[in-house]
């Protein structure tokens, strides 16, 4: 015999509400229609239709709110001239957000006028403008775009007097079965909650540890920072109205001064910034362009101390690269708190050294918050808006990627004055090696530290081939135009080896060959080795291979020749 299960009121309300849905998709279908693309379709002279041209999507006629006022005897509880009241719109809002399967078809169009295909662009003017939204009429929903402990991605983040929060979609949401699900009322809550994980377009966000820190370091960020609410809580605390801040926002979360290390070029353009960007391309399915950050704001820094490093090398970059962005601090940010305005994020970029490091692993490993950064997947010229815009800032941007007489360009850095360097003997043949490639490169050997800035940046957007000992000269690598085959060689003394340009130049998308002393250092090789340290350095002289040094240059260029024909 046919036994009922087990009727609690939790499971009464949900079935009431279960049913009462499909009641109402059913008086829906006949004005449903399939189009023969498999999309569905409404009939606007029997149905509310979505329109995504209205700033909230939606446009309904008289008739059409007498029609669906006459289903079930509802009625609106207010009067509107245009149809149903904010109340029963946010309603029905939501159970089209529920993926509800119609002929086997899901509303993806709706959906993506309500939440916005990458945020709003259906609802609003465009994606990456700013204006006045209506958040009492449309609470976007944030959306976890993807990336790796300490730089993270988000779509729809709004901040709420000082607080980044996430809004998302709420719990009480029903999830309706598709058709032939059987024993439904036997579902418990476990299976539903798997059911909206599975059918949510939405990815599950990482756990806080993994995204933003506390102002104590190690220490995860509390409510205080950082807080997830879904629409329903949402719409209580946000507000009814907000502002839309359009397209990138970079968001650094160190703290200032050393403690942070934001002060330090090397940490804050090679580690912090870059990976950022690449981490933001990795989320671009598809797409060979990264958007340049309109807005980059440093919330835990103030005027001292600050993410300013004293030889003013942060501020030259973020102007030469970012030209039109606007750079806030923690003044900028109290202001906002002051102020009381929400503000919604079209894309947010969150760096936060403490954060990566929470990850262990290699970062832990290495010592290193960007060890990650070059296994996520970005396209080869990711970083090419960046670089142009520095080389246009300096006036460089004329010249061609390739030498005077269409040869690809080597560069080696001389580092005879500095320390270490070179046995002399070695490089003095270094040199008369590379001479002997002119005919099929144009040689440039080249003291960076001794140039100006527009120097570096014009010869090192022409190279195809650096050449360096392990030193801060590097830094310049940054510079180099991304191709298929960018090399860069890095030189260490026998025994020796450190990842910090091997993770720039990886970072890059160029193709990176360590030699340590007479013989290459293999990937596997270093891996397993880590961070070492050969008795030459401190003798502030070191000895290198410098035959194998151009056979590694013939090879890369000869195989760039072949390429080519």
């Amino acid at each position: 015999m046919f036994a009922m299960p087990h009727l609690n009121k939790r499971l009464m309300l949900r079935t009431g509400f279960i049913s009462l849905s499909i009641i109402l998709l059913i008086l829906l279908a006949p004005s449903l229609t399939l189009h023969e693309d498999g999309d569905v379709l409404a009939d606007p002279s029997s149905s509310p239709s979505i329109d995504s041209a209205r700033p909230n999507g939606w446009n309904w006629d008289s008739n059409q709110e007498k029609w669906f006022n006459s289903v079930g005897g509802h009625k609106t509880n207010t009067n509107t001239k245009n149809g149903w009241s904010t109340k029963t719109k946010a309603k029905l809002k939501d159970l089209i957000n529920l993926n509800v399967n119609v002929n086997g078809k899901k509303w993806k169009d709706a959906q993506e006028t309500l939440y916005g295909r990458n945020g709003y662009e259906n609802g609003y003017e465009g994606q990456g403008k700013d204006g006045w939204v209506d958040l009492e009429r449309e609470l976007l929903v944030t959306k976890y775009e993807g990336g790796t402990p300490g730089y993270q991605v988000f779509s729809n983040l709004y901040l709420v007097n000082s607080v980044l929060t996430s809004v998302v979609p709420s719990t009480n949401q029903l999830i309706i079965p598709d058709q032939g699900m059987e024993n439904e009322m036997q579902m418990d809550m476990d299976m539903q909650e798997h059911l909206s994980e599975e059918s949510s377009p939405y990815k599950k966000f990482p756990d806080v540890k993994y995204i933003m820190s506390s102002e104590k370091r190690g220490v995860v960020a509390g409510e205080d920072r950082w807080k997830v609410v879904d629409q329903d809580v949402g719409r209580e605390e946000i507000g009814k109205k907000g502002f839309r801040l359009g397209g990138v926002t970079y968001i650094f979360n160190d703290p200032p001064g050393p403690d942070g290390y934001l002060v330090y070029f090397r940490h804050f353009v090679l580690e912090a910034f870059l990976g950022a960007t690449r981490v933001l391309a990795s989320t671009l399915s598809g797409s060979s362009v990264t958007p340049t950050p309109k807005r980059v704001w440093f919330p835990r820094c103030g005027s001292e101390p600050s993410w300013r490093d004293d030889r003013g090398e942060n501020a030259w970059f973020l102007a030469q690269a970012l030209p039109a962005a606007t750079i806030e601090d923690k003044h900028g940010w109290e202001d906002k708190n002051t102020a009381g305005l929400p503000i919604l994020l079209e894309k947010v970029v969150i760096i936060d050294r403490w954060a990566a490091h929470s990850s262990g692993g290699e970062v832990g490993k290495w010592g290193k918050m960007n060890a990650l950064i070059p296994s996520l997947p970005a396209a080869q010229t990711f970083w090419e808006p960046i670089r142009s815009n520095v080389m246009r800032s300096l006036g460089v941007d004329g010249h061609t990627g390739i030498g005077s007489r269409g040869l690809p360009v080597i560069v080696y850095v001389d580092r005879q004055k500095e320390n270490p360097k070179m046995r002399q003997a070695d490089h003095n043949a270094l040199v008369e090696g590379l001479m002997s490639l002119t005919n099929i490169a144009e040689v440039h050997v080249a003291r960076i530290a001794a140039m100006s800035k527009a120097r570096q940046v014009e010869l090192m957007g022409r190279a195809q081939v650096i050449i360096s000992i392990h030193g801060d000269e590097l830094f310049t690598s940054l510079w180099m135009p991304q191709r298929e085959n960018s090399l860069v060689i890095e030189l260490f003394e026998e025994g020796g080896f450190v990842r910090d340009f091997e993770l720039l130049a990886s970072g890059l998308n160029h193709k990176y060959v360590a030699i340590s002393g007479d013989s290459l250092l293999p990937e596997e090789k270093w891996r397993e080795s880590g961070s070492t340290k050969g008795p030459e350095r401190d003798k502030g002289e070191i000895s290198i291979n410098t035959e194998l040094i151009i056979r590694t240059i013939e090879e890369t260029l000869n195989i760039h020749s072949i390429a080519e024909d």
